[in-house]
């Protein structure tokens, strides 16, 4: 169980970060300048996600799952503070593909976590849970990012 909280955190806040972006930027637009590259918010986060997805997998089979996730949950979260601390829009750019890095951890091994933890009997409602955790703070992102 705790092993499914644990999972079920990280999904959630991935989720939310994918989406809130969206409501936060036209604020932060002002501070940040460069709104040309207002796109590559958007497009550094879902290229470095799309591109390090298929890295993971391999990677905890290779040097363990549990390793292999808290590092890109540090990959994550370092992404999110750089976020929060960027003065340009470049920084913020540069974070935002760091976080996505990390998100691609976060969207490909709570899946193989959850495979392997839970007997077949049990899998199916771990595994919905989990993709019902991150359609639901992908639809509360938005709404989360306007408060």
């Amino acid at each position: 169980m705790l092993v499914f909280l644990g999972v079920l955190f990280t999904i959630i806040l991935a989720g939310l970060d994918n989406t809130i972006v969206s409501t936060v930027m036209p604020v932060a637009l002002p501070e940040l300048g460069g709104a040309h590259l207002y796109a590559w918010t958007f497009a550094a986060y879902m290229l470095a996600a799309a591109v390090s997805m298929p890295i993971w997998g391999p990677g905890s089979d290779r040097w363990g799952r549990r390793r292999t996730y808290l590092v890109g949950i540090v990959a994550f979260t370092v992404g999110s503070g750089l976020c929060a601390i960027a003065r340009t829009m470049m920084e913020f750019i540069g974070a935002r593909a760091i976080q996505g890095i990390g998100a691609g951890a976060v969207a490909t091994l709570p899946f193989v976590l959850l495979g392997i933890v839970y007997p077949p009997n049990k899998r199916g409602r771990a595994l919905g849970a989990a993709s019902s955790a991150w359609a639901v703070a992908s639809v509360a992102g938005p709404l989360l990012g306007t408060l």
